[in-house]
């Protein structure tokens, strides 16, 4: 790659783009609805279990409060607690951002935005580790400044960057152990593998899905090696195997987990692909039309950029860095992608599930530009037109960071809008009793959300079976919440009761149960 000169003006202009994408990660970071699965962390971070809650609600009456202490630390319970219950309860959920988080609550407090807080820290550490890989893969400053733009106002990182999971961990790890790996086969050193070795096992207490970073990182090195075991292969194994064993301890919790679970559920073809377009553009520009609005998809062009990109990369670059990023996309990719088109199931229309494929992408676009663009002058008179494309994508990303900054209901979220509109109807009410189904974890976790947005006259019933329902004339209304008929339709056969709905959102429903 040809280096050229950067004028000082880029670099003004490159801190001030930087310091924008970190304001927006931490824009309106308590007021963005806290939904179901950040809930659900809540619940672990509290030392709490789903059985603990429903033996609490279940055909019983309980005050909001009650439920919502389900959503806060206490002295009684450590970061111990936490551990295990996650570990008991969501072992697919690996307990290092938990432990980390539940560490920072204890000092700070269990505020919705202090939770958020703890994963926008984490995710700021992604755009020096980009600049970092990028420096690993090319020798080139410039791709690494771009690579970093793009990253930081990339609405996708931003919204992963505010939600309180391990999604922007992940990214991290996946950046750390990359750039550690590369560092590691140049020098080929026991220090460099010690590392090394330790990423992998910091990448495993991460996120479940590093377990395939980790395999397209050996697949990398074996195929550089022309499949030979030399002292790069060896070292690589031995310090991969030793991080393995690091992982023994939650192994154990791992055959807990369903894995015919929600992700395995029938979607669709045409539907799956969609969901394949709209989550890419989301890595450029926040697209929240709705999967069936025409408009979501003139983000098409990117496709091409893309694909043009890795082309370019092929062709411009050395194989050990062009290989490298083709294995981390097909490698993390495939495995998702495959069996949801010839099995079924829509895990790789989960644009979380899918980060190394935009790391990739991302990487690629930026060597392009780099390649491409002219920085030396940086002015109207010498831009050409890969400098109007950066700039297209950096409006793109700041346009998208100001439209995520100002939603309470980004598109990661979306259900939101159904429970605010709900909590409303109920909140109206002068003396409500909401009825919810206790037999599922999920219905447990939607109504912890639930329970951020309802006031502290609404009482709550936990129903197990329909014919435990019984409507108290104590109550003004009596609703009841489900995604879908299936518990209205028990409830009539076994009840006399009408339950007419009263609300119909784009995801969920509301009725209203009269004797």
């Amino acid at each position: 790659m040809t280096k050229c000169k950067v004028s000082s003006k880029f670099y003004f202009v490159f801190i001030f783009i930087i310091v924008i994408g970190i304001c927006f990660r931490f824009t309106n970071l308590d007021g963005k609805f806290y939904w179901q699965d950040e809930a659900y962390t809540s619940l672990m971070l509290s030392g709490h279990s789903p059985t603990e809650i429903k033996k609490e609600i279940t055909d019983k009456i309980i005050r909001v409060q009650d439920l919502q202490k389900y959503q806060h630390i206490s002295s009684d319970k450590s970061v111990f607690d936490t551990v295990k219950v996650l570990a008991q309860n969501d072992p697919q959920h690996p307990p290092l951002w938990y432990f980390l988080t539940r560490l920072w609550i204890g000092i700070v407090g269990d505020s919705v935005a202090n939770i958020r807080v703890v994963s926008v820290f984490l995710g700021l550490l992604a755009l020096p580790l980009t600049y970092w890989l990028c420096l690993e893969l090319f020798n080139s400053a410039i791709t690494g400044f771009i690579g970093t733009l793009i990253v930081a106002i990339s609405p996708f990182h931003i919204l992963y960057a505010q939600e309180a999971r391990e999604y922007s961990l992940w990214t991290v790890t996946i950046l750390f152990s990359s750039t550690v790996m590369l560092r590691a086969i140049k020098r080929n050193t026991v220090k460099s593998w010690v590392l090394y070795s330790l990423t992998v096992s910091l990448a495993l207490y991460s996120y479940l899905l590093n377990l395939l970073v980790i395999f397209a990182q050996g697949v990398y090195i074996f195929i550089i090696n022309k499949f030979e075991f030399s002292k790069t292969t060896l070292s690589f194994c031995i310090a991969s195997f030793v991080g393995f064993l690091t992982f023994i301890p939650w192994l154990v919790y791992l055959d807990q987990i369903d894995a015919a679970g929600w992700t395995s559920a029938e979607m669709p073809f045409l539907t799956l692909v969609k969901f394949w377009i709209l989550n890419f553009g989301r890595i450029f520009i926040d697209t929240d039309f709705g999967i069936k609005n025409p408009l979501s998809y003139l983000i098409l062009p990117l496709f091409c950029l893309a694909a043009y990109s890795i082309y370019f990369l092929c062709k411009n670059t050395t194989r050990s860095s062009w290989l490298f990023i083709l294995v981390l996309i097909a490698t993390n990719t495939l495995p998702l992608l495959l069996p949801d088109i010839f099995v079924g199931g829509r895990k790789s229309g989960i644009a979380r599930f899918l980060t190394p494929l935009y790391l990739g992408i991302q990487i690629s676009i930026s060597y392009l530009i780099a390649s491409k663009v002219n920085l030396k002058y940086f002015n109207k008179k010498h831009m050409n037109l890969w400098n109007f494309l950066l700039i297209i994508i950096i409006g793109l990303g700041i346009f998208s960071g100001f439209r995520i900054s100002t939603r309470d209901y980004p598109w990661n979220k979306s259900v939101g809008e159904d429970f605010f509109n709900m909590a409303q109807i109920i909140n109206s009410s002068p003396n409500p009793v909401l009825v919810s189904d206790s037999s599922k974890v999920v219905r447990l976790a939607e109504l912890l959300s639930f329970s951020h947005l309802l006031n502290s006259n609404v009482r709550i019933q936990g129903l197990l079976e329909p014919d435990s329902l019984n409507v108290s004339d104590q109550f003004s209304d009596s609703f009841i919440i489900q995604s879908s008929e299936n518990i209205k339709y028990k409830i009539e056969q076994v009840k006399p009761y009408s339950i007419n709905i009263v609300y119909q959102g784009t995801y969920k429903q509301l009725w209203k149960i009269e004797k």
